[in-house]
């Protein structure tokens, strides 16, 4: 449970600072004055390039959100309602059949 939780916190906070990123490399305005020096512009590349490698790395945690996250649904429903829910149960083990 705690790991999911965690992947998705992680998620929502590089979503949120990537966004930051790409607004602040859309508005070259920076406290009124145009960004002309090369320094500034070398600044906003790199900060492109690590910004589209973040999106790419963003997507990792991801991975046990899928593969996790029906079967922690799944547990905490039996756990709550002492039924089993067979749709939950084929959803988890679809998603357990995925590596093999």
């Amino acid at each position: 449970m705690l790991c999911v939780l965690y992947c998705a916190i992680i998620l929502i906070a590089v979503v949120v600072k990537l966004r930051e990123v790409s607004y602040q490399l859309v508005d070259t305005n920076i406290g009124g004055n145009t960004m002309t020096s090369q320094y500034g512009k070398n600044v906003l590349k790199r900060k492109a390039i690590v910004s589209s490698v973040v999106k790419r790395i963003a997507w990792y945690p991801v991975v046990p959100l899928i593969s996790q996250g029906p079967n922690f649904l799944y547990e905490t429903s039996i756990y709550a309602t002492h039924e089993v829910s067979f749709v939950l149960g084929l959803l988890t083990a679809i998603t357990a059949t995925e590596g093999n």
